[in-house]
């Protein structure tokens, strides 16, 4: 069997600085969207500490168990995928700079 790519590894590299030198704005585009993105997850996560910090000190722990009582009873009413697409909605916030910028470097390659 013979291979029909001859090239290396350095010559991956050099096509690589080529088309990053041909498609700087858009790389750069991609990385303020990344950073806006994470600027506004991270802004959704801070203010959800926030609210939650202010309900605690405004209520007190007891408040606290009785929502945390609510919210068990309810996870328990539900069936399994609604459990599991709730985490999934808590979870993606967390996770989506992550996503974000991965779909960005391979949009640009």
């Amino acid at each position: 069997m013979s291979d029909s790519y001859s090239g290396g590894t350095l010559d991956d590299i050099k096509a690589g600085f080529k088309y990053a030198i041909k498609n700087v704005p858009s790389f750069f585009l991609a990385m303020i969207g990344i950073l806006l993105v994470t600027v506004i997850f991270l802004l959704a996560i801070l203010v959800t500490i926030v609210l939650g910090i202010v309900y605690l000190s405004s209520n007190g722990w007891i408040s606290v168990i009785q929502l945390v009582d609510f919210i068990g009873a309810t996870f328990a009413m539900w069936p399994e995928p609604m459990v599991v697409g709730v985490a999934i909605v808590y979870i993606s916030p967390l996770l989506a700079p992550l996503f974000v910028a991965i779909g960005a470097l391979y949009g640009m390659a």
